[in-house]
């Protein structure tokens, strides 16, 4: 189950916690940037801290991949921050150290459900106050509130880019049309040799093409989203050793020219 929470566009993803109906291990995503936990997942009783360890830690090991990252946990509980030391102790451990959070909070599930599961009657009206939480904590870690931002952007930009390009109206066989316009963007890359090229050069060429545009729409977007917000100034931390960027060699060295 998938969707956008409005109007925040924050990317949701959700399922059951039975384990025939958990993720694959080994076919996790890697762009859980907000996961919401029930801590009472065993049922509606309070449970044993050792219990409840035992079914998080099963649970988010199927959920979350070691490569998720950065990522953000809002749990559910009867009592503002009961569970905090609990949580806090199962990433400070194995088997979870390598899938840390990078922070952490709870909100009363009482004041939106119902002990039968039902939503209370102050649902709809808390449901901004959610937001505005959420909103809160994330601006707590500004450098995450910016990758949200651009990770959100891109998103955005994607689907603007193939609404432009391959909007077509319906009076066609739209898989014709939109075949011609995907040659045109081959060959507006490629080029005359464009029909030297084998099929999987020519669909990579559509694709360099389909780049650029996005790269334009990418860019406007960012301009015309930040273009009246007031942003903190970055610093760097002079503390930080060059060999923090060992693990990112490849892909920072070329952007960071002097740590």
């Amino acid at each position: 189950m998938t969707g956008y929470s409005q109007p925040n566009r924050f990317v949701l993803a959700g399922c059951s916690i039975q384990a025939a109906n958990l993720p694959d291990p080994e076919s996790l995503y890697n762009d859980i940037r907000i996961l919401f936990l029930d801590i009472n997942l065993l049922d509606n009783s309070r449970r044993k801290d050792v219990e409840l360890k035992s079914k998080l830690v099963g649970v988010l090991n199927r959920i979350i991949s070691s490569e998720n990252y950065p990522y953000l946990i809002i749990y559910w509980s009867r009592e503002a921050d009961e569970y905090n030391e609990l949580v806090q102790e199962i990433f400070d451990n194995d088997p979870l150290q390598n899938k840390k959070p990078i922070g952490f909070f709870s909100l009363n599930k009482q004041d939106y459900w119902s002990m039968d599961g039902t939503p209370t009657e102050d649902y709809e009206a808390l449901i901004p106050t959610l937001f505005s939480r959420i909103e809160a904590e994330i601006s707590k870690a500004p450098i995450y509130a910016h990758l949200l931002n651009w990770e959100n952007q891109i998103h955005l930009s994607a689907d603007k880019t193939l609404e432009e390009i391959f909007k077509l109206k319906n009076e066609n066989d739209w898989n014709s049309d939109a075949g011609h316009l995907f040659y045109k963007l081959a060959l507006a890359y490629a080029g005359r040799q464009i029909e030297t090229l084998n099929p999987n050069e020519q669909v990579k060429s559509a694709f360099y093409s389909l780049n650029n545009v996005f790269a334009d729409s990418l860019e406007y977007a960012i301009e015309a989203n930040l273009k009246d917000k007031e942003c903190t100034a970055l610093e760097e931390n002079k503390e930080m050793r060059r060999s923090s960027f060992s693990a990112h060699k490849t892909l920072v060295t070329p952007y960071i020219f002097d740590f």
